[in-house]
């Protein structure tokens, strides 16, 4: 078949390409609405950062003195509304800007200034700040990096739980293991709730998954704070701790028999790590992350050319004030949640 070729002017309105007619002046008008609509997505960006920031400001000048705090502590021992109060903090400093403005966080970096409340089986919790990020909290070098600085935290924060009467006081991330190894702190009630939220989101995900109730776990992070307690609930059931050793990744404690079965890895360590062991994937091997950030999308990518499926516990369900980070959206993390028997968790599939 013959192409008709025909000589065509882009100034015209319309053109016809082998047959084709084309508007120009559409595609023109087109492209403008897709440029004015990238810069219209970056300028709402941008103001919902502000708003943000602003509103998380607010309620820090409002509320961040003893008179305020006193007050709601009077309320609550009457009515008993407020159950726990939740220091939260940002993996690493680019997370803290998404919420702080830079002078902010400098007055924030060791003391908890309130930045939120949230609503969980109908009682409250108010939500702290701090700007110190994760490589404030420890060295591979150094078991006591930091010691005085976290001391003063754990005072700080129960000095609060105390004025406001709440029942409970919790930490975000790596700091409930931090904080109870160096002996800080004895009591850690986020690693109840957590360790909850994580048995229901493996028998949530099976059920959905239609896997058999003795399917193998792979437990990578088995022997962190969490890992271990992890292990010892699901003793009983077909088990493997997949660990560093020391500091150095440990391949050797990767499963070998289970290959080509169907199996969950619930991941209970610290972010990047699963990157290690994406390579030793199958695809009836299901990935249930618990480690915050979730998998990046290069994990992610992985994960899928290994024709695997992955899912993360977002958290617990609750409302928060303001709203949270996308990826905690109708919930609030695991950490921050108080042990309630109604208290349910949130799932979410990545790919």
């Amino acid at each position: 078949m013959g192409i008709k070729h025909e000589k065509v002017s882009t100034h015209n309105k319309k053109a016809k390409i082998s047959g084709i007619i084309v508007d120009f002046e559409k595609v023109r008008r087109e492209k403008k609405t897709e440029q004015e609509g990238s810069l219209f997505s970056r300028i709402k960006k941008g103001l919902t950062l502000h708003v943000r920031k602003i509103l998380i400001l607010l309620i820090s000048l409002l509320v961040n003195n003893i008179i305020v705090l006193g007050v709601i502590g009077l309320l609550n021992r009457k009515f008993h509304f407020l159950e726990t109060i939740f220091v939260a903090y940002g993996a690493v400093e680019d997370y803290a800007l998404a919420y702080f403005y830079p002078w902010h966080m400098r007055f924030m970096k060791w003391n908890p200034w309130p930045v939120g409340f949230f609503r969980q089986n109908n009682r409250w919790g108010i939500m702290f700040g701090i700007t110190a990020t994760e490589k404030d909290f420890y060295k591979d070098d150094d078991s006591i990096h930091n010691n005085a600085e976290l001391t003063y935290l754990v005072e700080k924060t129960e000095q609060l739980r105390l004025l406001l009467g709440a029942e409970q006081k919790t930490f975000a991330g790596i700091l409930p293991g931090v904080l109870f190894a160096r002996k800080i702190v004895t009591n850690t009630p986020e690693i109840d709730v957590t360790l909850k939220a994580v048995i229901d989101a493996e028998v949530k995900l099976r059920m959905l998954l239609g896997y058999p109730d003795d399917t193998p776990l792979i437990i990578l992070g088995g022997k962190g704070f969490l890992g271990r307690k992890l292990m010892q609930h699901l003793e009983g059931r077909e088990l493997y701790c997949v660990d560093a050793d020391g500091h150095n990744v440990n391949l050797n404690s990767w499963p070998k028999g289970i290959e080509g079965k169907k199996a969950i890895l619930i991941n209970v360590t610290r972010k990047t790590v699963i990157n290690n062991y994406i390579h030793l994937f199958w695809p009836e091997l299901v990935l249930l992350n618990e480690t915050y950030p979730e998998p990046s999308k290069e994990e992610l990518k992985g994960l899928n050319r290994k024709g695997c499926s992955a899912y993360h516990v977002v958290g617990v369900e609750a409302v928060s004030y303001p709203r949270l980070p996308r990826v905690y959206k109708g919930g609030i993390p695991c950490c921050a949640a108080w042990n309630s028997k109604d208290l349910k968790v949130i799932l979410r599939k990545l790919i």
